[in-house]
Parts: C-alpha cells; sequence; structure tokens
C-alpha cells in the first residue's frame, strides 16, 4: 500500500497545490520522517490544517519534544498510516 500511495503522490508537485491542508498532506506522506514538526510544514496555520485532516477521517497523532525524548517545547505530529488507501487521499487532492 505504502508503494501505491508514493506513486500517487509523486504526480504531484508541492508548490502545485492549492489549498494548505493537501500540502501538509502531502509533507506527511513525502517525507521518511515519522514525528514532523510544524515547522515542517511550511504553511500559514499548520495546526489548523492538522486539525482539518482530523476532521477528515485522518489520524493524527501529537506529541510533545519531551515525549519523544527531544529537547524543546515544541509539539511533534505523526499521519497513522492505518487506513490509509489512494482513494482516502484521492479525496484530499481532487
Amino acid at each position: 500500500m505504502r508503494q501505491e500511495i508514493q506513486q500517487f503522490i509523486s504526480r504531484f508537485q508541492r508548490r502545485e497545490l492549492n489549498s494548505n491542508v493537501q500540502k501538509v498532506l502531502y509533507t506527511f506522506l513525502a517525507t521518511e520522517q515519522e514525528w514532523l514538526p510544524l515547522s515542517k510544514f511550511r504553511v500559514a496555520n499548520a495546526g489548523s490544517r492538522v486539525r482539518d485532516l482530523r476532521k477528515e477521517g485522518f489520524e493524527v497523532q501529537c506529541k510533545t519534544a519531551s515525549e519523544l525524548g527531544k529537547r524543546g517545547d515544541i509539539f511533534y505530529y505523526r499521519l497513522a498510516r492505518t487506513g490509509l488507501s489512494v482513494p482516502r487521499i484521492r479525496e484530499i487532492f481532487g
């Protein structure tokens, strides 16, 4: 399934995406890192866009830096890979 998702998102360029929700989902799917700080998303109000993904039914988990054994006072986010499919992702990318 992971390979099918990678093939699907490889058709897109981040700069060509229209909405910030698409950019956040793209960042989650395109990265090799499991946990991402909000600064990685490079969109305005990234926390709100993560919340929008949750409203769409995607499971997004959140932990503090200290919970992950890192320093700093920031939150990290992870998109749960269970239940991901190309049709679900296509709903966001249109």
